[in-house]
Protein backbone atom coordinates (compact mmCIF):
# COMPACT_ATOMS: atom_id res chain seq x y z
CA UNK A 1 0.00 0.00 0.00
CA UNK A 2 1.25 3.53 -0.89
CA UNK A 3 2.16 6.28 1.63
CA UNK A 4 -0.68 8.82 2.00
CA UNK A 5 1.94 11.51 0.87
CA UNK A 6 3.71 10.25 -1.60
CA UNK A 7 3.51 12.18 -5.56
CA UNK A 8 2.77 9.79 -8.10
CA UNK A 9 5.63 9.78 -10.92
CA UNK A 10 3.66 11.30 -13.62
CA UNK A 11 2.97 14.45 -11.22
CA UNK A 12 6.67 14.63 -10.34
CA UNK A 13 7.84 14.59 -13.96
CA UNK A 14 5.17 17.04 -15.14
CA UNK A 15 6.68 19.50 -12.12
CA UNK A 16 9.99 18.95 -13.58
CA UNK A 17 9.41 19.36 -17.28
CA UNK A 18 7.15 23.06 -16.29
CA UNK A 19 10.58 24.71 -14.51
CA UNK A 20 12.57 23.13 -17.55
CA UNK A 21 10.48 25.15 -19.71
CA UNK A 22 10.67 28.43 -17.54
CA UNK A 23 14.45 28.54 -17.43
CA UNK A 24 14.70 27.88 -21.28
CA UNK A 25 12.27 30.59 -21.84
CA UNK A 26 13.97 33.37 -24.67
CA UNK A 27 13.87 36.67 -23.14
CA UNK A 28 11.70 38.88 -25.04
CA UNK A 29 13.96 41.48 -27.43
CA UNK A 30 12.02 44.51 -25.46
CA UNK A 31 13.10 43.19 -22.00
CA UNK A 32 16.50 43.04 -23.18
CA UNK A 33 16.74 46.72 -24.86
CA UNK A 34 15.25 47.85 -21.48
CA UNK A 35 18.52 46.44 -20.12
CA UNK A 36 20.90 47.92 -21.96
CA UNK A 37 19.13 51.46 -21.52
CA UNK A 38 19.58 51.13 -17.70
CA UNK A 39 23.34 49.94 -18.04
CA UNK A 40 24.01 52.98 -20.78
CA UNK A 41 22.18 55.83 -18.28
CA UNK A 42 24.03 54.29 -14.85
CA UNK A 43 27.37 54.52 -16.61
CA UNK A 44 26.28 58.58 -18.10
CA UNK A 45 25.24 58.91 -14.43
CA UNK A 46 28.14 57.76 -13.29
CA UNK A 47 30.02 59.92 -15.45
CA UNK A 48 28.41 63.17 -14.96
CA UNK A 49 28.57 62.55 -11.04
CA UNK A 50 32.47 62.17 -11.29
CA UNK A 51 32.87 65.36 -13.17
CA UNK A 52 30.60 67.13 -10.95
CA UNK A 53 32.07 65.96 -7.70
CA UNK A 54 35.51 67.06 -9.42
CA UNK A 55 34.58 70.42 -10.89
CA UNK A 56 36.97 71.94 -13.21
CA UNK A 57 40.05 70.22 -12.34
CA UNK A 58 38.94 67.43 -14.38
CA UNK A 59 38.02 69.22 -17.46
CA UNK A 60 41.32 70.58 -17.38
CA UNK A 61 43.04 67.34 -16.56
CA UNK A 62 40.83 65.99 -20.00
CA UNK A 63 42.06 69.53 -21.86
CA UNK A 64 46.00 68.46 -20.72
CA UNK A 65 45.60 64.93 -22.26
CA UNK A 66 46.80 66.19 -26.17
CA UNK A 67 49.40 67.95 -25.17
CA UNK A 68 50.78 65.51 -22.54
CA UNK A 69 50.56 63.12 -24.89
CA UNK A 70 52.45 65.36 -27.86
CA UNK A 71 54.91 66.46 -25.04
CA UNK A 72 55.67 62.60 -24.19
CA UNK A 73 55.85 61.55 -27.69
CA UNK A 74 58.29 64.27 -29.06
CA UNK A 75 60.29 63.40 -25.70
CA UNK A 76 60.44 59.66 -27.07
CA UNK A 77 61.19 60.81 -30.23
CA UNK A 78 64.12 62.90 -29.52
CA UNK A 79 65.66 59.83 -27.31
CA UNK A 80 65.17 57.84 -30.67
CA UNK A 81 67.15 60.13 -32.92
CA UNK A 82 70.00 61.04 -30.03
CA UNK A 83 69.10 65.29 -30.41
CA UNK A 84 71.50 66.17 -27.85
CA UNK A 85 74.63 64.66 -29.12
CA UNK A 86 73.33 65.87 -32.87
CA UNK A 87 72.82 69.83 -31.33
CA UNK A 88 76.56 71.98 -31.06
CA UNK A 89 78.86 73.42 -32.84
CA UNK A 90 81.86 72.26 -34.44
CA UNK A 91 84.64 73.08 -36.10
CA UNK A 92 88.72 72.28 -36.57
CA UNK A 93 89.73 74.46 -34.18
CA UNK A 94 87.42 73.73 -30.73
CA UNK A 95 88.68 74.93 -27.50
CA UNK A 96 88.82 73.17 -23.91
CA UNK A 97 90.32 69.66 -25.61
CA UNK A 98 93.52 68.53 -23.85
CA UNK A 99 93.80 65.88 -26.20
CA UNK A 100 93.59 67.92 -29.07
CA UNK A 101 97.43 66.84 -30.21
CA UNK A 102 95.92 62.85 -29.96
CA UNK A 103 93.13 64.12 -32.78
CA UNK A 104 93.45 64.61 -36.07
CA UNK A 105 91.14 67.40 -37.49
CA UNK A 106 91.12 68.73 -40.94
CA UNK A 107 93.31 71.54 -42.26
CA UNK A 108 90.58 73.77 -44.03
CA UNK A 109 88.16 74.55 -41.75
CA UNK A 110 84.25 73.58 -41.67
CA UNK A 111 82.44 75.59 -39.61
CA UNK A 112 78.66 73.66 -38.25
CA UNK A 113 75.74 75.25 -36.39
CA UNK A 114 73.10 72.18 -36.00
CA UNK A 115 69.88 72.49 -34.03
CA UNK A 116 68.06 69.23 -33.74
CA UNK A 117 64.61 68.16 -33.17
CA UNK A 118 63.33 65.14 -33.59
CA UNK A 119 65.71 64.08 -35.76
CA UNK A 120 64.97 66.85 -38.26
CA UNK A 121 68.19 69.35 -38.40
CA UNK A 122 68.43 73.02 -39.16
CA UNK A 123 71.71 75.13 -38.37
CA UNK A 124 74.29 77.09 -40.73
CA UNK A 125 77.40 75.79 -42.55
CA UNK A 126 80.70 77.80 -44.06
CA UNK A 127 84.04 77.68 -44.86
CA UNK A 128 86.47 80.86 -44.89
CA UNK A 129 85.83 80.28 -48.90
CA UNK A 130 82.77 80.72 -48.92
CA UNK A 131 82.41 84.06 -47.01
CA UNK A 132 84.75 85.23 -49.40
CA UNK A 133 82.12 84.32 -52.22
CA UNK A 134 78.81 85.50 -50.97
CA UNK A 135 77.56 88.70 -50.32
CA UNK A 136 75.10 88.13 -47.26
CA UNK A 137 77.17 85.50 -45.76
CA UNK A 138 77.47 86.18 -41.82
CA UNK A 139 77.35 82.75 -40.15
CA UNK A 140 77.80 80.66 -43.26
CA UNK A 141 74.67 79.53 -45.39
CA UNK A 142 72.10 77.69 -43.92
CA UNK A 143 71.51 73.70 -43.87
CA UNK A 144 68.40 71.75 -43.47
CA UNK A 145 68.67 67.63 -43.07
CA UNK A 146 67.25 64.43 -41.72
CA UNK A 147 69.46 62.44 -39.04
CA UNK A 148 69.72 58.62 -40.18
CA UNK A 149 71.05 56.47 -37.69
CA UNK A 150 75.10 57.68 -37.06
CA UNK A 151 74.48 59.89 -40.37
CA UNK A 152 73.03 63.06 -41.35
CA UNK A 153 71.56 63.80 -44.84
CA UNK A 154 71.30 67.20 -45.95
CA UNK A 155 71.86 70.29 -48.09
CA UNK A 156 73.69 73.70 -48.19
CA UNK A 157 71.07 76.25 -49.46
CA UNK A 158 69.94 79.94 -49.17
CA UNK A 159 68.12 82.71 -50.73
CA UNK A 160 69.55 84.56 -52.95
CA UNK A 161 67.78 86.77 -55.41
CA UNK A 162 64.21 85.79 -53.72
CA UNK A 163 64.85 82.62 -54.25
CA UNK A 164 65.71 79.13 -52.52
CA UNK A 165 69.12 77.92 -54.10
CA UNK A 166 70.72 74.89 -53.59
CA UNK A 167 74.37 75.41 -52.75
CA UNK A 168 75.38 71.29 -51.61
CA UNK A 169 75.10 68.11 -51.40
CA UNK A 170 76.27 67.33 -47.52
CA UNK A 171 76.37 64.34 -45.64
CA UNK A 172 77.96 64.10 -41.76
CA UNK A 173 78.91 60.97 -39.74
CA UNK A 174 79.24 60.81 -36.70
CA UNK A 175 82.57 59.09 -35.40
CA UNK A 176 82.11 55.75 -34.13
CA UNK A 177 84.81 55.94 -31.13
CA UNK A 178 84.94 59.56 -30.49
CA UNK A 179 81.19 61.18 -30.97
CA UNK A 180 82.35 64.65 -30.45
CA UNK A 181 84.10 63.95 -34.10
CA UNK A 182 82.43 64.14 -37.22
CA UNK A 183 82.99 63.87 -40.85
CA UNK A 184 81.53 65.94 -43.43
CA UNK A 185 81.21 64.86 -46.72
CA UNK A 186 79.80 67.36 -49.68
CA UNK A 187 79.04 66.57 -52.99
CA UNK A 188 77.71 68.85 -55.61
CA UNK A 189 79.26 71.82 -54.63
CA UNK A 190 78.22 74.42 -57.17
CA UNK A 191 80.49 77.09 -56.05
CA UNK A 192 83.25 74.94 -54.60
CA UNK A 193 83.34 76.75 -51.88
CA UNK A 194 83.70 73.25 -49.38
CA UNK A 195 86.60 70.63 -49.32
CA UNK A 196 85.29 66.96 -50.08
CA UNK A 197 85.99 65.31 -46.60
CA UNK A 198 86.67 67.56 -43.36
CA UNK A 199 86.99 66.23 -39.93
CA UNK A 200 85.89 68.58 -37.40
CA UNK A 201 85.28 68.53 -33.50
CA UNK A 202 82.56 70.07 -31.34
CA UNK A 203 83.13 73.23 -29.15
CA UNK A 204 81.48 72.91 -26.10
CA UNK A 205 81.76 76.39 -25.24
CA UNK A 206 79.52 77.30 -28.20
CA UNK A 207 75.98 77.09 -28.76
CA UNK A 208 74.39 76.81 -31.75
CA UNK A 209 72.83 80.33 -33.38
CA UNK A 210 73.90 82.18 -30.07
CA UNK A 211 72.80 85.81 -30.99
CA UNK A 212 74.03 87.05 -27.65
CA UNK A 213 78.27 85.48 -28.46
CA UNK A 214 80.44 88.00 -27.99
CA UNK A 215 83.21 86.73 -30.33
CA UNK A 216 81.92 88.08 -33.08
CA UNK A 217 80.44 86.13 -36.52
CA UNK A 218 81.92 83.12 -38.38
CA UNK A 219 82.48 85.34 -41.53
CA UNK A 220 83.37 88.77 -39.95
CA UNK A 221 86.83 88.05 -40.12
CA UNK A 222 86.41 87.98 -43.99
CA UNK A 223 84.18 90.48 -44.60
CA UNK A 224 87.24 93.04 -42.87
CA UNK A 225 91.08 93.37 -43.43
CA UNK A 226 92.73 95.95 -41.94
CA UNK A 227 89.67 98.21 -41.45
CA UNK A 228 88.71 97.51 -44.97
CA UNK A 229 85.54 95.79 -46.55
CA UNK A 230 86.33 93.22 -48.51
CA UNK A 231 83.06 92.72 -50.78
CA UNK A 232 84.92 92.98 -53.99
CA UNK A 233 86.54 89.80 -53.38
CA UNK A 234 82.63 88.16 -53.65
CA UNK A 235 80.48 87.30 -56.73
CA UNK A 236 77.74 89.70 -57.72
CA UNK A 237 73.93 88.02 -56.88
CA UNK A 238 73.38 87.82 -60.95
CA UNK A 239 76.03 85.41 -61.54
CA UNK A 240 75.24 83.10 -58.12
CA UNK A 241 71.48 83.12 -59.43
CA UNK A 242 73.11 81.66 -63.00
CA UNK A 243 75.04 79.02 -61.60
CA UNK A 244 73.23 77.39 -58.72
CA UNK A 245 70.55 75.29 -58.96
CA UNK A 246 67.18 75.78 -57.34
CA UNK A 247 66.72 74.14 -53.90
CA UNK A 248 64.58 70.92 -54.17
Amino acid sequence: MKPKYEISWRKRKNAAESKSALLTEEVPWHKRAVTWVQAVAVATVTFLAWVLLNGVAAMQNAEQFPDIFAKTRDSLLSRYYDDSSWTGVWSNSPEGYADSSDVTLSDVDVYLQLQTAQGTVDGTIATRKLCRQLPFAVDGVLFRGEVSGKVIHGMAFDYIGGKQVKLASVSIQRDAIDASVLTVYVTEDGLESFPLKARIRRDFNKKPMDIQADDGTYCEAELYLDGRTVSKKRKPVTELQRSLLPAQ
